[in-house]
């Protein structure tokens, strides 16, 4: 499962694991990342990822998503749907759980959702009890790092922190 699967850099990756026996559950709320996300599937002949345009959270609904100006350079995989963009220009996509789904089987789960991570782990408390998924959780925001660690270890885990560096200091430009 891809959790704030963006364009898919990582969701191929995962359908190539799993093999032409697996499956790969993709969710991306934002419009633009969805739907490019959805032609890397495609151009890539990919038939084992099945694509989802919704947030995951810890209940069923929706949620407001800001219209992003695709004009402007900027880093579209950075949007936190932790704001209200209720009152700015903005589309509803549903908001669903991974409990929603009722999996029998899950392997692993990957969460990269700018700081709604304890809402996904908590709409899914059932599937990871089920099916002991690998986890694997982007932790980058301060004020929540510490709920989310100890959310984890609550339910049996143990934590280990995976801290890539965010360039190569090897590139062309040496910075």
């Amino acid at each position: 499962i891809d959790v704030g699967a963006n364009i898919g850099s990582h969701t191929i990756a995962f359908s190539q694991i799993v093999g032409k026996s697996g499956m790969v559950l993709a969710f991306e709320p934002e419009r633009i990342n969805f739907n490019t996300l959805c032609g890397n599937v495609a151009i890539n002949n990919v038939r084992n990822i099945y694509c989802f345009q919704n947030a995951v959270g810890s209940k069923l609904g929706t949620i407001p998503v800001p219209e992003l100006n695709i004009e402007k350079t900027e880093n579209f995989g950075s949007l936190s749907l932790t704001k209200d963009y209720s009152t700015a220009h903005h589309y509803t996509v549903p908001m669903t759980t991974l409990d929603s789904f009722g999996l029998s089987r899950v392997n692993f789960i990957k969460v990269d959702v700018e700081g709604m991570e304890i809402d996904v782990i908590s709409g899914s408390l059932n599937t990871i009890d089920r099916c002991k998924p690998i986890l694997y959780l982007e932790n980058d925001r301060i004020e929540n790092a510490m709920e989310l660690i100890n959310l984890v270890n609550s339910l049996g885990y143990t934590v280990y922190s995976h801290n890539p560096p965010l360039f190569n200091p090897d590139n062309f430009a040496k910075e």
